[in-house]
């Protein structure tokens, strides 16, 4: 995966779509220029939306691209850094992290902000690091109750929807010890998508062209640990029947 922020695609943008709730009050945090508000709203999936960035210029072609949205009262547009510019009053449902790298997703995130702001589903998109991502929703008690992968120009990106409360962290148990699930992840586990499987595929194909059993260098043995790993998973996952 891509190491840098990124603007999700169209592809990944109906993805995103997809895990939100009809009729929800969503805040895509930022939005650049409010792609994925402005789908939202024109497609009816969203009541209400508010749109972040820190900076100013995706704010601006968002004002541009969003007027009659703007014009309803439908759509409102703040500038500021992660979470800073929502307030527990936008009585928001959904948030909405896609396009950043986990590190950056996870110091937004801080200590549970989202719970401060009473939303009840986050939907995120890291650029790199799934893993990171979802250690950080089990330490906080979420559970991810939806996860796609969607594959552009060869890099595989998770999406995921994750709820606080316990029947959501109860998705956590699998069949799999809890460090795989959280590499695969609890609900790609069960998936008969056949791009998951490819992922996984692809991946030991890879480790398995650097793998060095009799080899005493020190990437042997983090690379044979990785590729026991994509065994593992490839064991469990299903077959589209």
């Amino acid at each position: 995966m891509p190491g840098k922020d990124s603007q999700p695609t169209q592809q990944r943008l109906v993805a995103l779509a997809a895990m939100i709730p009809p009729d929800s009050c969503v805040a895509d945090v930022g939005t650049d220029a409010a792609r994925l508000p402005r789908m939202l709203l024109r497609s009816g999936r969203a009541r209400h939306c508010i749109a972040t960035d820190v900076a100013g210029t995706g704010l601006g072609s968002a004002e541009r691209l969003c007027g009659p949205e703007l014009a309803a009262g439908r759509l409102e547009l703040r500038r500021g850094a992660g979470l800073a510019p929502l307030t527990l009053e936008d009585g928001l449902d959904v948030v909405v992290l896609a396009g950043l790298g986990a590190h950056k997703m996870v110091r937004i995130l801080g200590d549970d902000r989202p719970r401060d702001l009473s939303v009840g589903r986050l939907v995120l998109q890291p650029q790199t690091d799934p893993v990171l991502v979802r250690r950080w929703l089990l330490d906080h008690d979420y559970g991810i109750v939806l996860e796609t992968m969607v594959r552009e120009r060869k890099n595989d990106y998770a999406i995921m929807a994750a709820e606080p409360g316990a029947a959501a962290r109860a998705r956590w148990n699998g069949p799999l010890a809890l460090d795989d699930l959280l590499e695969v992840g609890p609900c790609l586990i069960r998936s008969t998508d056949p791009l998951v499987r490819e992922h996984w595929e692809r991946e030991r194909l890879r480790l398995e062209g650097v793998d060095t059993p009799d080899g005493d260098g020190t990437a042997a043995g983090p690379v044979r640990e990785r590729l026991e790993l994509t065994r593992r998973v490839l064991a469990q996952l299903p077959f589209r029947r």
